[in-house]
C-alpha cells in the first residue's frame, strides 16, 4: 500500500550559486554575488511569505534573512545580487534554509536545506603538483612532475 499524502506546501532551495564572477577571483571582484532560488514543490500555496537563511561558512551574509513572499504550488522564486564576502584561497560553502521560522506548515520539513561547495581562486599564481610519475632502471631513477596553476593569474 502506498504512502499516505496530504496537500501541503512543500519548500525546497532549488540552487545556491555564485553568479558574478564565474570564477570567483576574489581578490579581482570583490563584489562577487551569489542567487538561491526556493521552490514549493508542493500541491497548495504558502498563502503567506517566509524568511529563507543564506550563508557563507556558516556565517550570514548581508541581508540574511531574506524574505520571500507567498509561493504558489510548483512556483519558484529567486533572491539575486547576495553580496559575497572577500574570501580566500580553499573551498567555501555557501548554504540556504528555506523557512528558518517555520512559518510554513509543510508535506516535509527536512528538506529545506541546501548546500553549495565551490573553490575559490586568488587573483594570484597557485602553483601546485598535479601528477609525479617515478621510474627506475639500472643505476638510474627518472622523476617526472607536473605543475599545474590552479590560480587566477598566469604564472
Amino acid at each position: 500500500m502506498g504512502r499516505s499524502h496530504i496537500a501541503a506546501p512543500d519548500l525546497i532551495v532549488v540552487n545556491s550559486i555564485p553568479t558574478s564572477p564565474m570564477s570567483i577571483l576574489f581578490d579581482a571582484d570583490p563584489m562577487a554575488t551569489a542567487s538561491v532560488t526556493i521552490k514549493n514543490n508542493g500541491e497548495i500555496s504558502t498563502e503567506k511569505s517566509f524568511a529563507v537563511k543564506v550563508m557563507f561558512d556558516g556565517e550570514p551574509l548581508p541581508g540574511s534573512p531574506f524574505i520571500v513572499p507567498a509561493l504558489g504550488s510548483k512556483k519558484s522564486y529567486t533572491i539575486t545580487g547576495i553580496s559575497l564576502p572577500n574570501a580566500g584561497v580553499g573551498i567555501h560553502y555557501i548554504s540556504a534554509i528555506a523557512d528558518i521560522n517555520n512559518d510554513i506548515s509543510e508535506y516535509n520539513e527536512n528538506n529545506n536545506r541546501y548546500i553549495f561547495g565551490k573553490r575559490y581562486y586568488s587573483n594570484q599564481p597557485d602553483l601546485v603538483s598535479q601528477f609525479q610519475k617515478v621510474s627506475s632502471s639500472v643505476g638510474m631513477i627518472k622523476e617526472t612532475i607536473q605543475i599545474g596553476n590552479i590560480g587566477g593569474k598566469v604564472a
